[in-house]
């Protein structure tokens, strides 16, 4: 398992090709490279948690 940590609050944890996605919040950089997002887990809902333009990025 790899867990990185971004901006702020947002961490990615990658395993078996797959990625976990937590908190991707203003302070994210580029979250539309992401592949193989398998969830998204938002702790609370704070924009330096979760936007929506970053949550329709990812499902992209």
């Amino acid at each position: 398992m790899r867990i990185t940590k971004h901006d702020h609050a947002y961490l990615t944890l990658e395993k078996r090709g797959e990625t976990l996605v937590i908190d991707p919040g203003v302070f994210a950089a580029d979250v539309s490279d992401l592949s193989d997002v398998v969830g998204v887990v938002i702790t609370h809902e704070h924009a330096d948690h979760w936007t929506p333009d970053h949550l329709q990025a990812i499902a992209a």
